[in-house]
């Protein structure tokens, strides 16, 4: 897991930055932030942003932002306190009992910031507000869902005389649609009722969707009960086979180029340490093998090596690509329609699923044939996975006017119908990256027959005929 604890960021730019964290428990929690207003580089000013964070396996509350205290001298609607974009947690993130004083903005909130309308993702509660030309801010189609209930307060304060001025408003929407994310505030303290509130267009605002006021007080305590001391270690529990293996091959990577961080940390010298003759520590021979050019050293060790996953598994898969791939350039061979068809399967998976690798099994696709895949239906859009869009190519296909796969969704068979009834390899993957069918398949009058039987879910078929051309499709297999 990450902690990003007890840092002091005095005149700064920018400040903590976690973005495209998938599946792993993030905590920031306690630091001391100053802004100061950048005048070099002129670009957005964020004390902590979190950006593009994904829970994994529904597990609850996996990032927490609480009892920072940040604030600054921008004057710039580019700058936030606190800036929260596009995370999908499951009850994540939790952003409580921070405090954003003496800026322009406080806490804002852009785009979907919940998994769905009817889950509750962004938990925004007990935090103070002060000297904000703008307290807590909705843009871009900015939603966090409701805060607080009819039942309790969200116990949010906007402290100070300043948000009864028209250019200090409690809430601002921009583009967005305050009735998405309704407030409850506790009655009380006049510093508990967001009052003030404007946007564009004012009919998006809380000015019309008025927050609402419960009389049962606002439940939080800002004195966490689960605070940890020293070193934060993820339960490993809470997280299936996949995502630890993935957790530690990116972590043993991480502390194999990093003497000073490794030694600098006890916990982290023994886990680098334990690793020895490990998976983990072959896999990390085999890629200073190929990057030394010794391919003959690097097919040893992949010789002896055996998976004890599907993500090691891919890093496997890849690196012997990777070595056949050097071995054909050395050699001007071309890269065979296997090994491409092999590649281009690797390159459809999720990193956050199948590893880390499969980013560098894309950079090598797009090396090999000078293309840029398209990769949508990831958690993260920028390390999506797909049946393969691509912007230009001249062997890989998903038209209309080629192969043709029935029915959709399947339950026994599917039957794939072929423009040519050349014979052609099929490769069936599951959504862990596992492939479940690989076999060559012959056309009988252009259609061949193929047994899908298998657990229901989302599979990626790919097809490579003898003419090296690949078509790739999504199906659903059904219950």
């Amino acid at each position: 897991g990450i902690l990003v604890q007890n840092n002091t960021l005095t005149s700064v730019f920018r400040g903590i930055y976690l973005m495209g964290i998938t599946g792993f428990e993030s905590h920031v929690r306690e630091n001391l932030i100053d802004l100061t207003p950048d005048n070099v580089f002129s670009g957005t000013q964020h004390g902590i942003d979190l950006s593009n964070l994904t829970s994994a396996n529904n597990l609850p509350v996996q990032s927490v932002v609480s009892t920072n205290t940040i604030s600054g001298s921008v004057t710039s609607n580019m700058e936030a306190l606190y800036y929260n974009s596009l995370n999908f947690g499951l009850q994540s993130p939790v952003i409580r009992c921070n405090s954003a004083a003496n800026s322009y903005q406080g806490f804002v909130f852009s785009g979907q910031n919940t998994p769905s309308s009817n889950m509750i993702g962004t938990q925004w509660f007990g935090n103070s507000m002060s000297n904000l030309n703008r307290g807590m801010v909705l843009t871009t189609n900015g939603e966090i869902g409701m805060q607080g209930s009819s039942l309790i307060g969200c116990g949010n304060m906007w402290i100070g005389a300043a948000w009864t001025n028209t250019a200090n408003y409690h809430t601002w929407t921009q583009s967005s649609f305050a009735q998405a994310s309704p407030i409850f505030y506790a009655a009380g303290a006049a510093s508990l009722n967001p009052s003030n509130n404007d946007g564009v267009p004012t009919l998006g605002s809380y000015s019309v969707s008025t927050p609402t006021q419960v009389n049962s007080g606002a439940n939080y305590s800002c004195s966490d009960p689960s605070a940890r001391s020293g070193t934060f270690t993820v339960n490993n529990d809470r997280y299936d086979e996949l995502a630890i293996a993935i957790k530690d091959i990116c972590l043993y990577r991480f502390l194999s180029m990093n003497d000073s961080v490794k030694n600098a940390e006890p916990s982290f010298t023994a886990f680098f340490n334990g690793q020895a003759g490990t998976n983990i520590e072959t896999l990390s021979n085999i890629e200073g093998k190929l990057y030394e050019g010794d391919y003959a050293g690097a097919r040893s060790l992949l010789s002896g090596y055996s998976f004890n996953n599907a993500v090691e598994t891919n890093y496997f898969d890849f690196y012997t690509l990777f070595a056949n791939y050097l071995d054909d350039l050395e050699h001007a061979h071309e890269f065979s329609s296997t090994d491409s068809t092999a590649l281009l399967v690797l390159s459809n998976l999720c990193p956050e699923n199948a590893g880390a690798c499969i980013f560098q099994v894309r950079a090598l696709y797009e090396l090999i044939y000078t293309i840029a895949p398209l990769y949508d239906g990831c958690p993260d859009g920028t390390s999506a996975r797909q049946a393969l869009t691509v912007k230009a190519s001249s062997n890989i296909t998903n038209e209309a006017d080629d192969y043709q796969i029935a029915p959709n969704p399947a339950r026994d068979f599917i039957k794939i119908n072929s423009p040519s009834g050349i014979a052609a390899k099929l490769v069936i993957v599951d959504a862990t990256g596992r492939k479940v069918i690989e076999k060559k398949i012959e056309f009988e009058n252009n259609t061949s027959i193929i047994s899908v039987d298998m657990m229901a879910g989302i599979y990626d078929v790919v097809i490579c005929d003898e003419g090296g051309r690949i078509y790739s499709k999504k199906i659903l297999i059904s219950e």
